[in-house]
């Protein structure tokens, strides 16, 4: 949609879901004098894309976003889509290492046998038919 510059009160295009999109494009110089909110000429429009992913400028679905963006605060600058990915990857196989070295190391069986033991010392039968 067009927006205007604060400090200066140019005319640009700005994505329509502010604040969750930054995405800004500078207007052409006849499309500066049209009236705000006017739609442009046909070739002035642009093919919609679908986001996906932090990188892209989606919102987080996820923990591989959410540490995409940690890693961007980081940094203290937004990643190219071609870091997002590293970081995601990386963010994934650091997951699945984890979850394997638990696995692994026998904590989830140990911690599955402890529930199972006190599950079953909760449950009460009665007393025992007579024969």
């Amino acid at each position: 949609m067009e927006r205007a510059n604060r400090a200066t009160g140019e005319p640009f295009w700005g994505c329509s879901r502010y604040p969750a999109c930054h995405g800004t494009r500078p207007m052409a110089a006849e499309a500066a004098s049209r009236p705000s909110g006017s739609p442009g000429p046909a070739g002035d429009r642009r093919r919609r894309r679908t986001r996906v992913g932090l990188s892209f400028g989606g919102r987080p679905r996820g923990v591989a976003d959410d540490v995409e963006l940690i890693v961007a605060r980081l940094v203290g600058r937004t990643l190219s889509p071609l870091e997002g990915c590293f970081v995601q990857i990386g963010a994934l196989v650091l997951a699945a290492i984890v979850i394997w070295a638990l696995f692994a190391s026998g904590v989830v069986t140990a911690v599955a046998d402890g529930i199972g033991h006190f599950m079953t010392s909760q449950m009460r039968f009665g007393p025992s038919p007579s024969p």
